[in-house]
């Protein structure tokens, strides 16, 4: 068989899980799926109130929703991650002052640590989220002055340590040190190396266009063909832009452009940018929206 690192642990521990509650019915999966709808939506809400922008939301991501169902009938961690890392964020953007700024009591705050707690949770279930998981734990790091870190006040990021479970699992099961997984290393998951990059600014620079080049062409043409260059550069955008006033939008549009970072080498365009995809086109509309609104009340307050 597989090693126990080759895949996703957390995903063999909810599948164990899964099969003492509910049997070999895959009805634990089933359930997570229906409250991906309820999680998106309220975190839609917290960007902007406008209900017609979540149907808007809705209609584009139908082909998405019928992946995320197809992903869980077949027993990937993808459907799950999703549900996880959105409601970590939920959690994050209601509490935003509190994760940028420390209390003067500098007391754990209960929601933040339930926020970290399943923020750990997905990233042992989905490793390609731990660059997310670090951007967060910067954020909270950020303005954090020295002397909070002699009190109590970091014990409510503990929940995030659940990623070393990972290399504990490995090392207890697979009786090996592997960090994450070894899954990232298969041919056909790193589709594009530093060295095609490196080696196709040569052939750019040379003028004699090649494989690295080709692999690349076919690389982005694939993913960001004909509309998803949007779902990439929006949310850039949006992550650096200095006259954005939202900083949920804000947050929620890092988080979306750092889940792509990875497949700038690693597999692009497939299920394992399920997350990414979906939370890029929420803080795509919800910035249409933002921009809309503000642009009507510029022109009602204009004589």
């Amino acid at each position: 068989g597989e090693p126990v690192f080759g895949f996703m642990p957390g995903m063999r521990n909810f599948r164990a899980l899964e099969l003492f509650v509910f049997g070999s019915s895959g009805f634990g999966q089933a359930l997570c799926v229906l409250f991906i709808p309820m999680v998106l939506y309220e975190l839609m809400r917290e960007l902007t109130p406008r209900l017609s922008v979540f149907l808007v939301f809705v209609l584009l991501s139908v082909t998405k929703f019928v992946q995320i169902i197809k992903a869980a009938v077949d027993g990937y961690s993808d459907p799950l991650g999703l549900l996880l890392i959105c409601s970590a964020l939920l959690i994050f953007v209601r509490h935003l002052p509190a994760l940028k700024e420390a209390r003067e009591n500098n007391q754990p705050d209960p929601a933040l640590a339930l926020g970290f707690v399943v923020l750990g949770i997905s990233t042992f279930l989905r490793p390609n989220f731990v660059l997310a998981a670090i951007l967060i734990c910067l954020l909270w790091v950020w303005r954090r002055p020295l002397a909070s870190f002699m009190t109590v006040k970091p014990l409510e990021t503990i929940g995030i340590f659940l990623v070393l479970a990972m290399p504990l699992h490995n090392w207890v099961f697979g009786h090996q040190f592997v960090p994450m997984t070894t899954a990232t290393s298969m041919p056909d998951a790193l589709t594009a190396p530093p060295s095609v990059y490196v080696g196709a600014l040569q052939e750019l620079l040379q003028a004699t266009p090649a494989d690295n080049l080709r692999i690349l062409t076919k690389k982005f043409v694939g993913w960001w063909w004909p509309g998803h260059w949007i779902l990439f550069f929006v949310p850039m955008v949006l992550t650096f832009s200095s006259e954005l006033r939202s900083e949920r939008l804000r947050l929620l549009a890092a988080i979306a452009f750092t889940l792509q970072l990875p497949h700038l080498f690693f597999r692009s365009g497939g299920r394992e940018m399920m997350a990414a995809n979906i939370l890029a086109l929420l803080v795509v509309l919800a910035a249409a929206a933002i921009a809309w609104d503000r642009r009507q009340r510029t022109r009602s307050a204009m004589p």
